[in-house]
């Protein structure tokens, strides 16, 4: 089945992020008891996203030695890390570093001064997706590729990927059926030739009920000034995609968008054409003509 998506947008997910901050007594890397509210306050709104990130940065005053509060720097993030995630929280999404004595907030030059310097920072980074949708875009990236007409005449573009689309004269018009020139047409192409670009795209693998295996996929959309373009009715745009995955029986399918904001598939029932990208070519080989004078000789005595 060769697809052709008409039309999917998402917005991604932007973070939220608030700093904390929890200090020690001298040599200790135990959590004191009037820090916990602290750490119990991060576990709530990490709690309330769709997905969080924690980064702990881990510092010591300038007593002792340089590896040794390089160690006790490891230990009081490590114990940031073992409160959270006694609490519920995953590990994989906590990063740690530790300093020692190497950064200083301020100059250890007193008692309340050291104190401040006895720290672990922490930074919540809270993300709110309102569908799981917005996370597969987010991973995926941007497939928008944008074009501008400039000829009246035929028109032809190339997508990164390969799929070639031609854009003939006078085949566009406004919805209520306006014709218009390809001058300063706007195009919108993308193209989602992987099975993950269907999956970064909330594209279902759905027709009536049955999963369809992909040899293709792109999105094509025409503007004028901001106006939706539409093919006219009887016309069309010749389409030429690369894929490594077209196979036998294969048909066309366009993509609709369900109630759920998920594609789903219509069969066409319209042919088209597999190529090549490198012809065949005839086999080629030498004759030995002394041996066919020979065979011919015995056929004729």
């Amino acid at each position: 089945m060769l697809w052709v998506l008409v039309c999917v947008f998402y917005a991604q997910a932007q973070p939220t992020t608030s700093n904390f901050r929890i200090n020690f007594k001298v040599d200790q890397f135990k959590i004191d008891d009037t820090y916990k509210e602290t750490l119990d306050k991060i576990v709530s709104e990490a709690k309330t996203g769709s997905y969080y990130e924690i980064s702990l940065s881990a510092h010591t005053d300038n007593d002792a030695n340089n590896q040794y509060n390089i160690n006790l720097s490891k230990n009081r993030a490590q114990a940031v890390v073992d409160y959270l995630t006694s609490k519920g929280l995953n590990a994989t999404y906590i990063e740690t570093q530790w300093y020692g004595e190497e950064k200083p907030e301020v100059a250890n030059n007193n008692n309340q001064s050291k104190l401040i310097n006895r720290r672990v920072d922490i930074e919540l980074k809270k993300f709110q997706f309102n569908e799981i949708a917005d996370v597969f875009k987010s991973a995926g990236g941007d497939y928008s590729q944008t074009f501008t007409l400039s000829s009246v005449g035929e028109n032809i573009i190339k997508g990164k990927n390969g799929t070639q689309i031609t854009i003939p004269k006078n085949v566009l018009e406004t919805k209520d059926g306006k014709a218009i020139s390809n001058e300063n047409v706007t195009i919108e192409l993308q193209e989602f030739q992987k099975p993950m670009d269907a999956v970064f795209n909330n594209l279902s693998t759905i027709c009536d009920g049955k999963i369809l295996e992909t040899g293709g996929m792109f999105k094509i959309s025409a503007t004028y000034n901001g106006e939706e373009l539409q093919v006219k009715n009887g016309k069309s745009l010749p389409v030429e995609m690369p894929s490594n995955n077209i196979k036998p029986n294969m048909e066309l399918y366009t993509g609709i968008t369900n109630g759920h904001n998920a594609t789903e598939w219509v069969e066409r029932n319209i042919p088209f054409e597999p190529k090549r990208k490198t012809p065949l070519k005839a086999p080629s080989t030498k004759l030995d003509e002394k041996y066919l004078k020979t065979l011919l000789q015995k056929l004729t005595t």
